[in-house]
């Protein structure tokens, strides 16, 4: 809509062309006369400027400034839509990796535990070190949903930005390889 407040604004300050024509027949049967017919034609142009206007320039001057204001809302808008997308974007890949590790720490615990069940078996470890092992374990595993319920919302919350339903999003990089030397030493 505002885009035609421009060019509506405009056309008030433009030259006014009216064309117009008029063509009409008569026919008129007379017992007197007989029969007689009348043809008649009216043509007219009108051709009109206004030399000064000032409220058809006010009204061009707020349009072109409506225009201006609806591209700046668009522009920060858009600004406002990458922003959300970025934020909710590296939220996931985040969630992403914190679900890994916890993962990863789980793994580690549930081995550790094995490790230790072996070892009190033995009688080489404590009830105490068992127990602890088993808590671990629990805690890994409670810590694990909770991330695993964070990384499904954030997924939601960017599936909402972008209407697009993911079903996965790649894992944060797990290998990285370290140099000896940086480039500039080279």
């Amino acid at each position: 809509a505002v885009e035609t407040q421009l060019p509506a604004a405009r056309s008030a300050l433009l030259p006014q062309l009216l064309l117009s024509g008029q063509y009409s027949s008569t026919s008129q049967e007379s017992s007197l006369n007989g029969n007689s017919s009348f043809n008649s034609s009216q043509y007219s142009i009108s051709f009109s400027q206004a030399i000064f206007n000032f409220s058809a320039m006010n009204a061009l001057k707020q349009a072109r400034l409506s225009v201006q204001a609806a591209a700046t809302l668009f522009s920060a808008q858009t600004q406002d839509l990458m922003m959300r997308f970025s934020r909710a974007y590296l939220g996931v890949l985040q969630a992403k990796n914190l679900l890994y590790y916890t993962q990863e720490q789980l793994n580690f615990a549930q081995d550790f535990y094995q490790i230790t069940k072996k070892r009190y078996d033995k009688q080489f470890s404590t009830i105490t070190e068992l127990e602890q092992a088993t808590q671990q374990v629990d805690l890994l595993k409670s810590q694990y949903i909770a991330e695993k319920i964070n990384y499904e919302q954030l997924a939601q919350t960017l599936s909402n930005i972008t209407a697009v339903a993911y079903k996965q999003f790649p894992a944060g990089k797990t290998q990285f390889i370290f140099q000896d030397k940086l480039p500039q030493d080279e």
